[in-house]
């Protein structure tokens, strides 16, 4: 679960991060842990999205949540736009590929929809954001970046792909993350307060928790064994992504309501602010 995340009220991160320190020798959690592909049940029906998994809650049970998204400027337009763009990675792609995503105006209604089923079963938003993202299946893209929202209606991506997408999530909710990436993985990284189980990274003077994508239901704070013992985790480089300062409406406007950006994540007993 998600449980003692900083939250952070301004986003005046800078791009580059100074040089790493240390990384906490923490236990991994079992590869065996989380939900089967098979368990999984995301679907579309042309321009409609249907997002159904499951969730944490506060005492460990699961949670079967979900919902609907509705692709205003269409799935095959949107496919055929991505089709134009760079997917190389360059220098600073991570920046690139959330901010220059044409169709980051579908980040406010997501975070709309993430934020209705937090309230419906009374789960903190940024838990089912992270599950959600960890549930949609793994899918090798080679040297193929995705963008963030072109993740999304992919309904599946690789580790960085996933990144993108939780990248996005987490700096719209104004949560402090960085991210990590190595030879052949890119995980996340959430500012918070680690237990004595937990694996974090200290830069810039802060803590962060790690974020693994690429495992279902896997508590922040815990890393995936499997990848451990594949060296996916050694020497990562670490930076402090450029947050968005505005996001604008793709070449046709998508007329689906825009939620105000929330800075009014409660904190409660088990968080930082």
């Amino acid at each position: 679960m998600l449980t003692r995340f900083g939250l952070v009220l301004t986003l005046a991160l800078s791009t580059l991060c100074a040089a790493p320190t240390l990384m906490a020798q923490a236990s991994d959690w079992p590869s065996s842990y989380g939900l089967n592909s098979t368990e999984w049940e995301h679907s579309r029906n042309g321009d409609d999205l249907q997002f159904r998994w499951e969730c944490l809650n506060s005492t460990g049970g699961r949670v079967h949540v979900g919902f609907d998204f509705h692709l205003h400027y269409g799935w095959s337009a949107m496919q055929a736009r991505y089709g134009t763009l760079n997917h190389r990675i360059t220098k600073k792609w991570e920046k690139r590929f959330v901010l220059s995503d044409p169709f980051l105006a579908y980040l406010p209604p997501l975070v709309g929809q993430l934020r209705r089923v937090a309230d419906n079963h009374q789960l903190y938003l940024p838990d089912v954001a992270i599950s959600f993202v960890q549930s949609l299946p793994h899918v090798e893209r080679g040297a193929y970046q995705a963008y963030a929202i072109e993740t999304l209606i992919d309904m599946a991506g690789d580790c960085s792909d996933k990144a993108q997408l939780m990248s996005a999530l987490l700096d719209y909710m104004s949560l402090d993350y960085i991210t990590l990436t190595t030879r052949t993985h890119q995980f996340l990284g959430v500012r918070g307060q680690p237990t004595a189980r937990d694996a974090y990274r200290v830069s810039r003077g802060a803590t962060y928790l790690m974020l693994e994508m690429n495992a279902g239901l896997l508590p922040v704070g815990r890393m995936s064994a499997d990848l451990r013992s594949r060296g996916s985790y050694s020497n990562p480089k670490v930076r402090h992504p450029a947050p968005i300062r505005s996001i604008k409406a793709p070449p046709r406007p998508v007329p689906t309501r825009r939620s105000p950006r929330q800075r009014d994540i409660p904190s409660g007993p088990r968080f930082d602010r």
